[in-house]
């Protein structure tokens, strides 16, 4: 037997995390633009053009209508988020968009993937060494600034 799972757009999830706030897409419309959404934004979102619109973009609207960032984006994860959600926010404010899809694809996978995936990275950072300028993912602590400047001057 098979089970369909429950898909829903962005902007079905849209329209239900502006509903659960007891707004109109009116209201919800004019209290996105005083965030600093532009029109066109505004018309793609409620449109139902956006499929995965950008964290710089989302993350204030999300904390605004009380959900998590990552299910507004991509109906993965929990609607709402345990704990502070505008920390959150703010942690996806400072991602790339790249950064951002590749987590919410990380969140949708199934557990033995992820650890498969923890275990590769792992793996790679040990390959790459100590951290530095060119390599900011191995393992071991960066050389202090000092440290770096004594070394590219010769003396110590």
């Amino acid at each position: 037997m098979f089970t369909l799972l429950s898909m829903t757009t962005f902007k079905e999830r849209l329209d239900e995390a502006v509903a659960d706030k007891k707004m109109t897409t009116a209201e919800a419309r004019a209290a996105f633009k005083q965030l600093g959404m532009g029109r066109s934004n505004l018309t793609h979102w409620f449109g139902g053009r956006a499929t995965r619109p950008q964290a710089a973009t989302l993350a204030p609207v999300a904390d605004f209508l009380g959900v998590n960032a990552v299910w507004l984006a991509s109906g993965t994860g929990p609607k709402r988020a345990k704990g502070d959600n505008k920390k959150m926010s703010a942690k996806l404010l400072q991602l790339s968009t790249d950064a951002v899809d590749v987590a919410i694809a990380y969140d949708g996978m199934e557990p033995h993937v992820q650890d498969l995936i923890r275990q590769h990275m792992t793996a790679v950072n040990e390959a790459l060494g100590a951290p530095s300028n060119k390599n900011p993912f191995g393992k071991g602590r960066r050389p202090k600034k000092a440290a770096k400047r004594k070394r590219q001057s010769g003396t110590q």
